[in-house]
Parts: C-alpha cells; sequence; structure tokens
C-alpha cells in the first residue's frame, strides 16, 4: 500500500502502533491516516480522536479485515472520513481518499 500511494505522488510515512503514529505527527501533519480499526496498543478510534485533537482537519480512513455491518466499524464510520475493507482494491483507497 504504501509503495501504490508514493506512486500515486504522495509522501508516505507509517507508524507500528497508535503511539508511533500520535508521535510522528506531532510536529509534522499529514493530509490523511490510514488507520487499521485494531492498533497495536490502542484502537483505531481512539487514534482517530487523539490525532484529531492535535489536527482537527485531518482526513482519516480507517482499515480493516471486518465488513461495514459490523457495530464497531459502524461506529468508526461516524467519526472517520472513510472506511476500505482488507484485503482492499488499491482503486478503493483512492476513492476513499478524495471524495
Amino acid at each position: 500500500m504504501k509503495l501504490f500511494i508514493a506512486r500515486e505522488g504522495y509522501d508516505v510515512s507509517t507508524a507500528r502502533d497508535g503511539a508511533e503514529a500520535l508521535n510522528a505527527t506531532a510536529f509534522d501533519k499529514p493530509d490523511l491516516a490510514i488507520i487499521d480499526i485494531q492498533l497495536p496498543g490502542m484502537k483505531g478510534g481512539e487514534a482517530c480522536r487523539k490525532l484529531r485533537e492535535m489536527h482537527s482537519d485531518m482526513r482519516v480512513i480507517f482499515a480493516s479485515a471486518y465488513g461495514r455491518e459490523d457495530t464497531t466499524v459502524q461506529e468508526l464510520v461516524q467519526i472517520g472520513d472513510g472506511y476500505i475493507t482488507k484485503p482492499f482494491e488499491l482503486n478503493a483507497l483512492l476513492k476513499e481518499k478524495n471524495p
């Protein structure tokens, strides 16, 4: 996914968990965050809320193996800007990224 997004002309950074993502974005705000809903050490919803506290205009797309009918996913869709199901088509990611 990182290579695909980079080939589309975007700068890409990755984080292994929610804490690393928060630290990385403290000084360098990305335009978009793609967050797995089951991050190690921090759930995706919590990471989204904390990222938005730092950068209220940051777009957040959640990624998960769960379908949209899952209750947790439905709640996250309400706080995020998009949702993609793994495995996902990279074109689906571009569609969510560019509403």
